[in-house]
């Protein structure tokens, strides 16, 4: 079958869900962290390294991107070839998609190489604006 490499998809599964998993406790923990000032629990030092260990995970899931375009490409077999030209270059099927999740796991995550962005709160001074009280 086109484009089915087997070999490839067990570390590019633990890859990405390795990536994705360490992005949802990012999602989820810095807005906690605001909202009921831990501050002292969840500190910058602790949203640094997680922000290291996402640009590492993405890194990775970029390289099984890379690696399987690599092998197609290189394995040379003409059909393989064209099904993932097609993917990357139609744009009524699945070119947008395609680089919609390039962007986003690849191109994106690369602002973590810098130490200030990384610590990077935006504007918020540690209260939250709203009223989380119940």
């Amino acid at each position: 079958m086109p484009g089915w490499h087997t070999t490839i998809f067990p570390p590019y599964f633990v890859a990405g869900a390795i990536y994705s998993g360490f992005a949802m406790v990012l999602v989820l923990s810095i807005p906690l962290r605001i909202a009921y000032g831990l501050h002292a629990f969840i500190t910058q030092d602790h949203l640094d390294v997680m922000g290291k260990l996402l640009l590492a995970t993405s890194l990775l899931t970029s390289y099984g991107y890379l690696s399987e375009q690599f092998t197609t490409y290189y394995g040379g077999e003409v059909f393989d070839v064209h099904v993932y030209w097609y993917r990357i270059t139609d744009f009524t099927k699945y070119g947008g998609i395609v680089w919609l999740l390039v962007t986003c796991n690849t191109l994106v995550p690369q602002v973590l190489w810098s130490r200030a962005l990384r610590r990077n709160q935006g504007h918020c001074d540690g209260e939250f604006p709203y009223d989380v009280s119940v």
